[in-house]
């Protein structure tokens, strides 16, 4: 991550002192031997547009320091199940 030891010590520190939401995020991907060279291509590449391109999501997720966790704001929710209330509304007639 180009982190320095003292780097790591601050960041531990500041973890301990409950700052949890400052854990760095891991995540592990397996792959199976049976898949297609483009299958493996496909989920590289959505790998690398989700580490370039994630935080332009974050404007629709809030964070519970407390918990150290994200969660999708409500009003983001609502703005979703309208437009797709919507969409059904062409569709089908009335939500």
């Amino acid at each position: 991550m180009g982190f320095e030891q003292a780097d790591w010590k601050r960041l531990e520190s500041q973890v301990i002192s409950g700052n949890e939401w400052l854990k760095p995020g891991w995540c592990r991907i397996n792959l199976s031997y049976v898949m297609s060279p483009e299958e493996v291509q496909y989920i590289v590449q959505a790998v690398q547009d989700l580490s370039c391109n994630a935080w332009k999501l974050l404007p629709q997720y809030q964070m519970d320091p407390a918990a150290g966790a994200y969660g999708q704001c409500c009003a983001v929710l609502c703005a979703v199940r309208a437009q797709l209330c919507g969409v059904q509304a062409l569709q089908q007639g009335p939500c």
